[in-house]
């Protein structure tokens, strides 16, 4: 059945037999089960919501079993075993072998290829290369007995794509690649405009969001980056992208810490509580911050809040009043 054709169902068919539709956003799908995972929920979530819905329409099920089941199926008997299968005792022809090979080799395996001419394609002592991409050992290899001179020994030291001092010209280790990915890490970290860092092992990026960790610190409660409810919005006719700044789990609560608000943030703000509506959002202000607190006598200044480590150390030095 063509795309054209399933359209013209949706629009002029009966709901559960030719289309399916979504109770969220009301949109028509031949599958509602894979549908779902846009609205960041699992399909037992959806069906405790709306029990009475179905997963796919009756007529495009009727068509995927006519697809998948039978003898229309492109691999029916392959997964047999024994006599069963089709292909039980059959082998390969010299013809199909010699095809087969030709493929993988490539076509144009001849004298005149220019892969052959430069001797790519050439194995043993008739390749110009023989010798250090053939792996010789031993007084075969040219490059049996030599060694580093102190001139690339310290150009090599100095090189900026080199992490470690004593790197001499062998493959990094395991642990020199972990130092890699942590200094990359930093400097990245320490690129960005706002001040990041961990608050008990909880990362933020920005002064507010720190303030915000140190008052759930208080209150005993258990706060995660909300990275898995990163859902995409329309701003200006583009689309793009949106992950909120925390999620406490046992009160299924979304919130936002901002020092001012734009367009653009009413927008995706909008459009992420109409998609995910069943979870609590709620957007904590600079004034908020404010209050809560002065009641509870919390200081301004980050540095002396315990338990906190900076990304940028230079950046919180320069900056110490944030209200």
């Amino acid at each position: 059945m063509t795309y054209y054709a399933r359209i013209d169902r949706r629009k002029n068919g009966i709901e559960g037999i030719d289309f399916v539709t979504c109770k969220v956003c009301k949109i028509k799908k031949d599958v509602l089960k894979r549908h779902i995972k846009v609205h960041n929920i699992t399909w037992q979530q959806y069906l405790n919501l709306f029990p009475s819905s179905k997963p796919t329409s009756e007529v495009y099920g009727k068509i995927m079993s006519e697809v998948r089941t039978g003898s229309k199926n492109g691999m029916f008997g392959a997964h047999r075993f024994g006599e069963e299968n089709p292909f039980f005792g059959k082998k390969h022809k010299k013809e199909s072998l010699e095809q087969i090979g030709s493929n993988r080799r490539g076509k144009y395996i001849k004298e005149e290829h220019w892969l052959y001419q430069k001797g790519y394609l050439i194995k043993g002592i008739l390749n110009p290369n023989y010798g250090p991409n053939e792996n010789l050992k031993g007084e075969k290899n040219p490059f049996f007995g030599k060694t580093h001179t102190d001139e690339t020994k310290e150009k090599l030291r100095s090189h900026p794509n080199i992490i470690t001092k004593g790197f001499l010209g062998h493959k990094h280790t395991i642990t020199n690649r972990d130092k890699a990915s942590k200094r990359m890490m930093e400097m990245h970290l320490t690129s960005l405009w706002s001040i990041t860092g961990k608050n008990h092992g909880v990362f933020f990026h920005s002064s507010y969001e720190c303030m915000f960790l140190e008052i759930c610190k208080r209150f005993d409660l258990k706060v995660e980056r909300a990275n898995k409810f990163r859902t995409a919005y329309f701003f200006k006719g583009k689309r793009r992208w949106y992950t909120p700044d925390f999620y406490i789990s046992h009160l299924n609560l979304i919130v936002e810490v901002k020092g001012w608000e734009t367009d653009k943030d009413r927008v995706k703000h909008k459009q992420f509580m109409k998609k995910h509506f069943y979870i609590d959002f709620v957007q904590v202000k600079k004034d908020d911050l404010k209050q809560l607190m002065n009641l509870l006598n919390i200081s301004y200044d980050i540095k002396t809040f315990e338990g906190v480590t900076f990304y940028c150390e230079n950046k919180v030095k320069k900056k110490t009043v944030f209200f």
